[in-house]
């Protein structure tokens, strides 16, 4: 999961896809760019996960469509009971599939929120370094 690297003078540095560390300088890379922070002066981090419904509501409509144009193709006459149980049907099934985006939040002491998306594949890497951080937070108390 990550590299965990010594040189010649002394300096310890972590590095994964998502960051890296040397001795307290954290810099994340973003598609391309790279924000730097002072590991000591980052006094909250945060992941935050939020749904996306829009497949939900693609899959909801196609599922509503194709169930009209079936209905009037076939001239199917349905009870409002059977209708009314394939409208939850399809609202049900349509709503399985979950999306999330993730944002990491990382406070500095003066005050000053980083809001930094992070993809699926790099939240686990967001999880460590947050955990990182608590460590830190725990041992400097």
């Amino acid at each position: 999961m990550n590299d965990i690297i010594s040189n010649k003078t002394n300096d310890t540095y972590l590095k994964t896809p998502l960051f890296s560390i040397m001795n307290s300088k954290v810099s994340f890379y973003f598609k391309r760019e790279e924000l730097h922070f002072d590991f000591n002066l980052i006094s909250n981090v945060q992941i935050i996960e939020n749904r996306v419904f829009f497949i939900n509501y693609i899959f909801a409509f196609t599922g509503f469509t194709f169930f009209y144009f079936v209905k009037n193709k076939f001239n199917i006459y349905l009870s409002p009971i059977y209708f009314s149980v394939v409208f939850l049907g399809i609202i049900y099934f349509s709503f399985l599939y979950k999306q999330f985006s993730y944002k990491l939040l990382i406070n500095n002491e003066n005050l000053v929120f980083h809001e930094l998306k992070v993809s699926s594949q790099n939240i686990n890497h967001a999880q460590y370094f947050m955990t990182l951080y608590k460590k830190r937070q725990r041992l400097s108390i």
